[in-house]
């Protein structure tokens, strides 16, 4: 496949504002809210999140009580893991070894709503990709153990609900990838039509599949390999 984007983060749907973005173009990831048993430990108080927010959405309401609420962690970008039963499994699937998937976000100033712009905030070398639906029991077993560090393998632990393994695709990933210490602006305006449209840079640098970004994060692909987008990235 080559590159694959996926959008993630908190956003309007589940907190108060979009994870900030600030001056020097450093920002801050934020997960989405765990809306199921997990054995994360880290919630959106003891990440420091809640400088950010006045509530986020869990279990169908809206709450302030950021210590009571786990995080998603989900991607990882310190265990280099991400995993999805749902709109970007088939994209998953369609990685191979030393392909690229990238991560993409709304950011928006501290305490504000707008601008809202899309940006690149982190990205992965695809080492394995794993299909929960194709492994025997055994194999099964062997990758929830060595993929314990991801946020739908946490909800399996918690409950070894086996519904969480179903569908599920994980990418493992390798250096170079992790989280970029700056954001990398992929949006820009378009008259009468928002922001969320790929800047000419990135349609030149990347022939998406979509010129499209958002408002519901679309799973977007090229064919651009490694080097092409780490020098796009430069």
């Amino acid at each position: 496949m080559g590159l694959v984007l996926v959008g993630i983060a908190a956003d309007s749907n589940n907190a108060s504002n979009c994870p900030p973005i600030f001056e020097d173009g450093t920002f801050e990831y934020i997960p989405i809210p765990e809306q199921y048993e997990t054995t994360e430990t880290a919630t959106f108080q003891s990440e420091g999140f809640d400088e950010y927010l006045t509530h986020v959405v869990h279990d169908g309401q809206e709450t302030a009580a950021f210590g009571k609420v786990p995080i998603h962690h989900d991607p990882n970008f310190e265990s280099l893991t991400f995993g999805d039963p749902g709109k970007s499994r088939s994209k998953l699937l369609s990685l191979e070894e030393n392909d690229v998937l990238g991560f993409y976000c709304g950011l928006t100033p501290p305490g504000q709503s707008r601008p809202k712009h899309r940006y690149l905030i982190g990205y992965f070398t695809v080492d394995r990709v794993i299909d929960f639906n194709s492994i025997d029991v055994d194999t099964l077993e062997r990758e929830v153990e060595r993929n314990r560090e991801n946020a739908h393998i946490k909800r399996f632990l918690a409950s070894r609900d086996r519904s969480h393994l179903s569908d599920l695709a994980i990418v493992q990933g390798k250096r170079p990838g992790g989280l970029l210490d700056e954001a990398i602006k992929l949006s820009g305006g378009r008259q009468d039509v928002g922001n969320y449209y790929f800047r000419e840079k990135w349609l030149d640098a990347w022939n998406p599949s979509t010129e499209y970004l958002g408002g519901i994060k679309p799973v977007i692909t090229s064919d651009i390999d490694k080097q092409e987008f780490l020098a796009s990235i430069e």
